[in-house]
């Protein structure tokens, strides 16, 4: 939710989002990020994703990419946080 307000909130909209095309490299990240989220979420994390895909459309599709942008981000911060070699300084 508190994303989804962010994405409500915006009202510039830098030159870099507003008319490029979506490149291939950009769809196969997309690829990437979907399957992390179909093959490694449970099944409410998902629906969750899903959700937050279709209502970030719904609120302006010029913005889906930053709601991609935040997605990747989750990924990524999500390995973080459950490797244990951040905790741990011995490992």
């Amino acid at each position: 939710q508190r994303a989804l307000g962010w994405l409500r909130g915006i009202r510039y909209i830098p030159s870099h989002y507003g008319k490029s095309k979506m490149k291939f490299s950009k769809f196969i990240k997309f690829f990437y990020i979907a399957r992390f989220y179909l093959l490694h979420e449970p099944k409410e994390v998902r629906r969750l994703f899903f959700r937050f895909l279709r209502d970030s459309w719904r609120i302006n599709p010029r913005h889906f990419k930053k709601a991609i942008t935040i997605l990747s981000q989750y990924c990524h911060h999500y390995d973080f946080s459950v490797s244990a070699s951040w905790q741990d300084p011995d490992a």
